[in-house]
């Protein structure tokens, strides 16, 4: 780093970052100079907001070639930053000048590693390491000895490191079958906090699901930050179990091989979108107005991946539901299906019927175009796997004609006692009763077939569904049943 450009940074950093204001004088900088100006920009303000000095922490006993990297990066910041902050007068000119040498020597440490080992990456073509990296970078959080700053750091390192494998427009975006790159716009106006860093961490995210045939998923136009943070979204009509559920049991057709082009009318910000199935993994570009995000559903085990919520920074965790990922689930569910939700008003282009639910022009339209259809394929391909079991369903407690057993007086009594309730005395003669009970599927081969998040809520469903709560139900029901057949007995 030449001695003007060390002054530089070391003047522009007064005002807290090493970038200029300026978008225009952003946009000249060389690539990599930006983005290891911001990178080193981000860790000091990280620092200076945590104020202590960090431990020494061992990944080295953990395998693979990422810990080892990942240990580097976190000495190369802890050599680095490792001072209590709380304690130094920033405003004392010589301290002033002592910060903005731990800068340069940082940004000089940082810079010379990262490109050193992207220039390894890209030669040995080791691109699968970026995916690891990030993971390994978050089980870092889990470890007790490690404070909470340290796992978003070292993601900010690895999203560093991705975009110098990159070129300004054109990203790595998917190593599943092979390597592939697409070019990518964006704005540098409307970058928040002028960190082009924060587009690196979707297109991570998303290269594992993407091979040639899934390309088409990858967004070209990213949804910036402050943009994301606007955008209108159709409200949720059904919850995205629902959805995946009601899909399963009525499954007549499968989303098109080369994947489906649907369009949005009346939809907010929704414009189009276009979806695959990979395997159980359901991909998604969404186009909206401000941009394109990236989806990802996985219809086994309901695990899902949202582009404009993870650069909004927003994680999505097992139980919270996304609007994003909701339409996709509501997408896939009206392809396979052919069912209208009770406000959908669409067609499907090269049908030789159109189909409509309550015609509400105020509501969302959706209409859907397999890709196939320029090469005159069939429009709806029909699902032709096992056939799916009955829904799960609750079967209440209930008399049966038929003698009963001492083995299964014995149990009647202990659930009498367990639930506080008095069945054996109010059976007539000559009846048994059958206790309350979930029916999963039709056989247990049938139940293990069933995806994983719908034996998950059999499985609680069945927990719960003879617990102290549902007593008051339960006696009411008794009540009702054991009145009615004495009346009827007598």
């Amino acid at each position: 780093m030449g001695k003007e450009q060390t002054q530089w940074q070391s003047d522009q950093f007064q005002g807290g970052s090493l970038l200029p204001d300026d978008p225009e004088k952003r946009r000249r900088m060389p690539w990599e100079e930006r983005v290891l100006s911001e990178s080193v920009s981000y860790s000091f303000a990280r620092w200076e907001e945590f104020g202590k000095p960090l431990p020494s922490i061992n990944l080295r006993n953990e395998s693979g070639r990422e810990w080892k990297i990942l240990q580097d990066l976190y000495e190369l910041q802890r050599r680095c930053w490792n001072r209590d902050w709380d304690k130094i007068d920033e405003k004392d000119p010589a301290v002033r000048l002592q910060i903005a040498t731990h800068i340069q020597e940082y940004y000089s440490a940082k810079s010379s590693y990262l490109k050193g080992l992207a220039q390894e990456i890209k030669k040995e073509k080791r691109f699968h390491l970026f995916h690891q990296l990030l993971s390994a970078s978050f089980k870092i959080g889990s470890m007790q000895e490690v404070p909470e700053i340290v796992p978003p750091l070292l993601a900010l390192d690895v999203d560093s490191l991705y975009l110098l494998i990159c070129q300004k427009n054109r990203f790595l975006v998917g190593t599943r079958d092979g390597i592939f790159w697409k070019n990518v716009e964006w704005s540098e106006e409307k970058l928040k906090d002028n960190s082009v860093i924060r587009i690196a961490l979707p297109y991570i995210f998303s290269l594992d699901f993407i091979g040639e045939k899934e390309l088409v998923t990858v967004p070209e136009k990213i949804i910036h930050t402050k943009d994301a943070e606007k955008i209108q979204l159709p409200k949720p009509a059904r919850s995205t179990e629902d959805l995946l559920e009601e899909a399963y049991y009525h499954q007549r057709f499968i989303v098109p091989l080369d994947g489906a082009e649907v369009r949005f009318q009346k939809a907010g910000d929704l414009e189009k979108m276009i979806i695959i199935q990979s395997g159980d993994d359901l991909l998604a570009r969404v186009i909206t107005r401000f941009g394109e995000g990236f989806l990802v559903l996985n219809i086994d085990t309901l695990q899902q991946l949202s582009g404009p919520e993870l650069i909004r920074g927003i994680e999505l965790t097992p139980g919270k539901e996304s609007a994003w990922i909701n339409i996709l689930a509501e997408v896939y569910h009206d392809l396979v299906t052919a069912m209208e939700l009770p406000w959908r008003h669409y067609r499907v282009l090269g049908g030789s019927k159109e189909r409509s639910g309550v015609d509400k022009p105020e509501r969302p339209q959706v209409i859907y175009i397999p890709r196939t259809i320029r090469t005159k394929e069939v429009v709806r391909l029909p699902y032709k796997g096992l056939p799916r079991p009955l829904t799960p369903h609750r079967v209440i407690g209930h008399r049966r004609r038929g003698n009963m057993t001492e083995q299964h007086r014995e149990v009647l009594m202990g659930f009498e006692k367990e639930y506080g309730l008095s069945i054996i005395a109010n059976l007539p003669a000559g009846y048994t009763f059958v206790r309350p009970y979930v029916v999963p599927a039709g056989t247990s081969e049938e139940f293990r077939n069933l995806p994983t998040f719908i034996k998950r809520r059999i499985q609680k469903k069945l927990n719960q569904e003879l617990t102290k709560r549902d007593l008051p139900i339960i006696g009411e029901l008794l009540d009702r049943f054991f009145k009615k057949d004495n009346a009827t007995d007598s």
